[in-house]
């Protein structure tokens, strides 16, 4: 957890020990290289629980760098220039010798994502950034995996301006991905508040939708309890601390933490995450239904979807796995559950990851409640 001024900010935090949670360890998991525990004692009998995701990982690892190194040693001939990494950045899957390389390196991102750490989720992301920096046509569909990834990290401004430069520039019909001296994922500080009818449109993707969604929904409810501080505030004898915040954008920006009026915004981004809310329900009507009992379709594996269908929901539950753990159901409180109708919209949140649906932590204001958050399509444990 950061602070920022008197506000604490909500986030995955660095070396956290997988067993008791404690934070600031230097113990490292010398085979996944993503999990830290304050103690051998507490490694030891951590063990059992992670040495399946820890196994795979490793065997993922140990696959790309064989791969890669298959890719590097390979000669130049007439249909390949040789050194795929200087001569085919940009159209990687276009060469079919890089292939195996980038299902190799997707698969470590998908074994990366059964780990729950922020190391896990800053490599699954320098992994997934650098999959688009060789293949901007995306011909394996990492980019459905960044938003939640940033989220996750705290980078809310981040994955807004990814998922934008995707549902903007990224759906121009005239736009060129061979030519790597274009522009390329350059949205950069968009505005957060802005109206997002650019995104609900019939072929919205449900990842980019959640990742926007869960942007705007932290905005609101953080905006909320800083209307409801402020009122506290100007009742006591002495200030209380702040509430912890869920967006980054709002911990970042003194304006807004200083403002004692956000009325205005709140109904703002009221208006907008309902109309998200419907446009993920009209893209897929199997989406909120499919988060709100999750257990039901985790081992529901499609090698096939169409868009609109609930083989659609289930595969994004496989692209991004959580911990199997018991799933409980938390609704909103009831304040905030009447301003973030239509019915049944309760948004849920994950402990550990969110993907470009992966939920992250948040609390309800003073009543500490789970908030539902949404996330790129996760398979989701809630806090309790």
């Amino acid at each position: 957890m950061e602070t920022t001024g008197t506000h604490a900010l909500l986030q995955l935090t660095e070396k956290t020990c997988g067993l008791c949670k404690t934070q600031g360890n230097t113990l490292r998991c010398s085979r996944c290289q993503v999990v830290y525990y304050c103690s051998r004692e507490h490694q030891a009998e951590h063990l059992n629980a992670h040495k399946k995701s820890c196994s795979q990982v490793r065997k993922s690892r140990d696959a790309l760098a064989a791969e890669e190194q298959k890719l590097r040693d390979m000669p130049a001939d007439v249909l390949f220039a040789g050194d795929a990494f200087i001569t085919c950045v940009g159209h990687f899957w276009g060469v079919i010798e890089t292939r195996p390389y980038m299902r190799a390196r997707s698969a470590l991102i998908h074994a990366l994502m059964a780990v729950e750490s922020r190391e896990s989720v800053q490599m699954q992301l320098e992994h997934g950034r650098d999959m688009l920096r060789l293949c901007r046509g995306d011909n394996v569909g990492i980019r459905v995996a960044v938003p939640g990834a940033l989220l996750q990290l705290g980078r809310d401004q981040e994955c807004y301006d990814f998922v934008k430069w995707y549902e903007t520039t990224g759906q121009q019909g005239d736009y060129n991905w061979g030519d790597i001296e274009g522009p390329f994922l350059d949205v950069h500080d968009a505005d957060v508040f802005e109206d997002a009818d650019y995104v609900c449109h019939r072929f919205l993707s449900l990842c980019f939708g959640a990742g926007v969604l869960l942007v705007k929904t932290r905005l609101l409810l953080d905006l909320m309890d800083l209307q409801s501080s402020a009122v506290d505030s100007a009742t006591r004898p002495t200030p209380a601390e702040g509430p912890r915040l869920r967006s980054s954008v709002i911990a970042k920006n003194e304006d807004i933490l200083k403002r004692g009026d956000h009325t205005a915004a709140i109904g703002l981004l009221q208006d907008q995450v309902r109309k998200l809310y419907k446009a993920l329900h009209s893209s897929n009507k199997y989406f909120w239904e499919a988060l709100l009992a999750p257990e039901k379709h985790l081992h529901e594996l499609p090698a096939y979807y169409s868009p609109g269908t609930l083989s659609e929901v289930q595969s994004m539950l496989k692209h991004f796995p959580g911990p199997s753990t018991t799933i409980q159901d938390r609704r909103l409180s009831s304040r905030s559950f009447r301003t973030l109708e239509p019915k049944s919209s309760a948004f849920y949140m994950s402990r550990h990851r969110s993907i470009s649906c992966r939920i992250l932590k948040a609390e309800n204001g003073k009543q500490g409640s789970v908030i539902a958050m949404l996330s790129n399509a996760a398979k989701v444990s809630h806090m309790t």
